[in-house]
């Protein structure tokens, strides 16, 4: 019943606004878009009207067309990879056309980014999300505006550091980025610090998504890519100094966050430097039960470029974040510290001769060091557990593009990345839990975490992209990936259960076929095959009877686990009306050797034998999983300042060997979000909403249980005070619902066991400064 009232509810919705949209005195922008150097018609240029949802991509002869645009002044932002961003101001009167010419300078290729060109280039669901759309989302953590994605979701264990979910697709089987290339890896077994804990949201210039394994370029990639590209500079012709500073507070959980920034920039020389705090305490719920999740983060990086002439940048990266007494609730163990050192080296350049479009390399470097105990757990008085591990990956990228032939580009390429992790478990015993008995003085153990494990990967790729003619254009690549995993401190356990595994070798290959198809100026049809694979992480080949689940169990790797790999294919059909953007997309995947816990009735529990459960969770593979979903996005403006956006989303996952659906799959939700921006008094306000059905399809395997679907609303408002301060106000969960997400983990190791349900009402007031 909840799902059919999502579905007609999103249908009633986009009827409407289809129907509102026709009414009103509006304008038009028209206009093309040429190279400032040749003079050439640039395709694939997006343009955009700062603070709206209204936009248009130039075609092939560089011709954009924005339609039906409230009566005022704007600024029409145009941007394309490659070349300089412009930034115009125009004026639009009503029942009137406004022409105009825009010209873009060439810049060197910049090394942040990971797509090409607009987001039409692919058939899986792109989204490029501008720093402007985070920061009105307001979230604490990267990983929770994943929430907001349609197809999205987010694994939550606490206030901070959830993972993000894109369909069926999670941890690892994500490749999460930095900055087009760098990666870097947690060190706690239960992921305390997911990539996306290592970059807080207030930093990122945008966020790139790739949905499923239909690009080769950037690594193994599974499920799909995300790119958490940093904020920088832009480069000037002469010197500029600009700086931004912003405040933040909020009422549930008393959470205060501040940052501030400086950018500086001349025709050689630019350098990025921000840095803030984040200092949050436990948050109350709808029925106003006090949840343990508070935590500090502190955080600074800089950016520092050099272009020596135009085309070629040389850029060095370097940053550092402080997370301090993160408490998970839904965790055996809180988080004293975390602490992350990023530092990356990059080189560019464009348009090196006639058949050399691109040439890039990245170098760079990640550690991270994690303490985490039990001190703050009510078995701390009989047993102290402390962990101290540490996690460090190198790498690095090198490609060329190249324009061999009309209307082609081919892209030749190697990466590399070397994961290490090492630590141990220190536990002081103070009483037997078997024997009911104090131990006196107390007994001291070293468990074994990650066995001084390593896993290198040596990829190689090609990927090659034709434009057949005015409507068809192809795109193919294939990838190898050369990989090799070690253990050099196995535990008794390991060398028991597996012998000598000092090393396993494993070849992987991937590929892509995608076709895009323009069956009208209006209408696009694209069809992608992709095989994507990914290596079993370390947690699955080396971890040693830890508890890493939702459930009790202790987990044991397997050395010898195969790759995963996702067979899927994917029809997607956009339609841009005068008024209304729809994209509609089904997929299916077959997964093969699919990376899975069960219970293994030979091997006991290692650590405290008489509590159950009695035995411990092995990894291994299984043979076959699918997994088949849709996804409808949509978005348009109305008359008078008014534009809206919203999806919904579906995907059904199932074991196909255990006969039962898959784990952690979010559930069919809607999201609906309309907007209002007044030009003349620079004031915008926005109330959205999520509509997310019951989630009955639950893996008991996996120890989940059904949850109850939900309706949350936020009301968002805002002011731009003269041309450089904006000041804010939210009002989150509107109605002050009680409700918690499928993806949610339940209360571990706690005086209490309730399910880790969301923040209830919270108002938040920020203010921006611009100077």
């Amino acid at each position: 019943m909840k799902k059919r009232k999502i579905i007609t509810l999103t249908c009633f919705f986009l009827n409407l606004l289809f129907f509102l949209a026709y009414a009103g005195d509006t304008g038009t922008i028209k206009g093309v878009v040429k190279d400032a150097k040749t003079g050439d018609a640039l395709q694939e240029a997006l343009v955009t009207l700062s603070g709206t949802y209204w936009g248009d991509v130039s075609n092939y002869a560089g011709e954009f067309e924005i339609r039906d645009v409230a009566p005022g002044k704007y600024r029409l932002v145009v941007t394309l990879l490659g070349y300089a961003r412009a930034d115009i101001p125009v004026e639009v009167r009503a029942n009137q056309t406004t022409q105009i010419i825009v010209q873009l300078e060439q810049k060197p290729l910049a090394v942040e980014e990971i797509l090409v060109t607009a987001p039409q280039d692919y058939l899986s669901p792109q989204i490029q999300v501008y720093a402007q759309e985070i920061e009105r989302d307001n979230p604490k953590d990267v990983g929770e505006y994943f929430k907001t994605i349609v197809g999205g979701g987010a694994v939550k264990k606490g206030s901070f550091a959830m993972d993000p979910v894109l369909r069926s697709f999670k941890y690892d089987q994500l490749n999460v980025q930095y900055d087009g290339g760098i990666r870097a890896w947690g060190g706690c077994p239960n992921r305390m610090d997911p990539p996306t804990a290592h970059i807080q949201s207030e930093d990122l210039e945008k966020i790139e998504v790739i949905k499923g394994p239909f690009t080769v370029r950037f690594g193994q990639t599974m499920g799909g890519i995300i790119n958490l590209v940093m904020k920088k500079p832009e480069p000037s012709e002469t010197f500029q100094l600009h700086g931004a500073a912003e405040t933040g507070y909020e009422t549930n959980g008393t959470g205060k966050r501040a940052r501030i920034s400086l950018t500086g920039s001349a025709r050689r020389f630019d350098f990025y430097l921000g840095g803030g705090t984040k200092d949050y305490g436990n948050y109350t719920t709808g029925a106003g039960l006090e949840v343990p999740a508070s935590f500090r983060v502190n955080d600074y990086s800089v950016k520092v470029g050099f272009t020596p002439g135009e085309n070629h940048r040389f850029q060095v990266s370097w940053r550092q974040s402080f997370a301090r007494d993160v408490n998970y609730p839904a965790l055996p163990m809180d988080a004293r510290k975390d602490d992350t050192n990023i530092l990356a080296l990059d080189y560019s350049g464009r348009n090196l001769s006639d058949k050399v479009v691109s040439f890039t390399v990245k170098l760079y470097r990640t550690d991270i060091s994690h303490l985490m105990d039990n001190v703050n757990r009510p078995n701390v008085k009989l047993v102290k557990a402390v962990t101290d591990v540490t996690s460090d990956t190198y790498g690095g990228r090198l490609e060329v593009g190249l324009n061999l032939f009309r209307n082609n580009l081919w892209y030749i390429g190697a990466d590399y990345y070397r994961l290490h992790k090492d630590g141990k478990r220190s536990r002081e015993v103070y009483f037997n839990v078997c024997t009911q008995t104090p131990i006196d003085p107390p007994k001291h153990f070293e468990d074994f975490v990650w066995q001084n494990s390593a896993i290198s990967d040596a990829g190689f790729f090609t990927e090659f992209r034709q434009v057949l003619n005015e409507r068809l254009s192809l795109t193919a690549g294939a990838r190898v990936d050369l990989i090799s995993s070690e253990i050099k401190d196995p535990s008794p356990q390991f060398v028991q259960a597996y012998g000598d595994i000092s090393r396993f070798d494993e070849t992987n290959v991937s590929g892509t076929l995608t076709l895009l198809y323009d069956l009208s100026k209006i209408t696009r049809l694209s069809l992608a095959l992709g095989r994507g694979t990914r290596t079993a992480d370390l947690t699955e080949r080396y971890i040693n009877h830890l508890s890493v689940g939702r459930d009790a169990y202790e987990y044991f790797g397997n050395p010898f686990l195969k790759s995963e790999k996702n067979n899927q294919v994917e029809l997607a059909l956009e339609q841009h009306w005068e008024k209304l953007n729809v994209q509609a997309n089904v997929f299916y995947s077959l997964i093969n050797d699919y990376i899975f816990a069960e219970v293994d009735t030979t091997l006991p529990r290692l650590f405290m034998p008489c509590v159950p459960p009695p035995y411990t969770k092995r990894y291994r593979n299984i043979d076959q999983v699918t997994q088949v979903g849709f996804e409808l996005s949509f978005d348009g403006k109305l008359p008078g300042g008014w534009s809206y956006r919203g999806g919904v989303a579906y995907t059904r996952g199932q074991n196909v060997d255990l006969d039962e659906p898959l784990p952690e799959i979010p559930p069919l939700e809607g999201k609906l979000a309309l907007r209002y921006f007044n030009v003349t008094h620079k004031f915008w306000g926005e109330i959205d909403g999520r509509f997310v059905a019951d989630q009955n399809r639950i893996s008991p395997t996996f120890g989940e249980t059904a949850t109850p679907g939900f309706s949350v609303f936020n009301l968002r408002a805002g002011i731009y005070l003269g041309k450089y301060t904006e000041l804010s106000a939210f009002v989150n969960n509107l109605f002050d619902k009680n409700y918690y997400e499928h993806l949610s983990r339940k209360y571990k190791n706690m005086p209490d066991s309730y399910l880790l349900y969301e923040p209830g009402r919270n108002f938040v007031l920020q203010l921006k400064v611009k100077f």
